[in-house]
């Protein structure tokens, strides 16, 4: 498996820049499978005519998480095979989460564990445009539990935060940083279902006056 972009169909009145292939049975290739495959990709358009593009790499095993900056032109930014953001240690794969912030850094969300599958985390982490883990070599980690950690997810908030939301058990948490990493919500804020639901984060998106709107599952069963 390979992580590639289908071509746009190019109009007749528009050029074909080079890093683009006009070509819809070869398509960019962003990340070659040689050494093992991709999975999961997602693409965010940024503010000026590129795309933030992330993944989870089994070249050297675990789905370590990588990501790539692209011009506007398709230029890859971040040299031939992006930058590791984290190596995970996992033989599967959850989802993630992916934003731009407004100085056009890119935030992930994601879970980790040490070397064995062990010790799970949840971290977030900032990326430059030129690639610069801004929130160090290990990122914001939360969860320090025994409990199942899934689905984390962030978003960018107007004020200049970051809001990070997962699954814990049953329940969902959030906790919000500022644009240095710094843990304004301490410890993070739970939501459970009285009901006794389990509930499971979708997504998170930045709103109006710092605030971020969730979508979630609530489920009272595995199905």
């Amino acid at each position: 498996m390979s992580v590639a972009l289908a071509s746009a169909l190019a109009m007749a009145a528009v050029p074909v820049f080079a890093s683009w292939s006009d070509n819809p049975a070869s398509n960019f290739v962003i990340r070659s499978g040689d050494l093992g495959e991709q999975v999961q990709p997602k693409i965010l358009p940024t503010a000026d005519g590129g795309a933030w593009i992330s993944w989870f790499d089994d070249s050297h095993g675990g789905y370590d998480v990588r990501i790539q900056r692209l011009d506007s032109v398709g230029n890859r930014m971040l040299g031939p095979v992006g930058v590791l953001v984290a190596k995970r240690y996992f033989s599967s794969t959850q989802d993630y989460g992916l934003d731009e912030d407004a100085s056009g850094n890119a935030l992930l969300a994601f879970h980790v564990s040490d070397t064995h599958g062990n010790n799970i985390k949840i971290e977030a982490q900032k990326i430059a445009p030129d690639g610069t883990l801004l929130w160090g070599a290990h990122g914001i980690l939360f969860g320090n539990t025994a409990d199942f950690l899934a689905d984390p997810k962030i978003a960018a908030t107007s004020d200049g935060d970051v809001v990070v939301g997962w699954t814990d058990n049953a329940d969902m948490e959030f906790a919000r940083l500022d644009a240095d990493g710094n843990p304004l919500w301490n410890p993070p804020i739970e939501i459970s279902d009285p009901g006794g639901a389990s509930l499971t984060v979708s997504d998170i998106h930045g709103s109006d006056n710092g605030t971020a709107i969730v979508s979630y599952v609530s489920s009272k069963g595995f199905s």
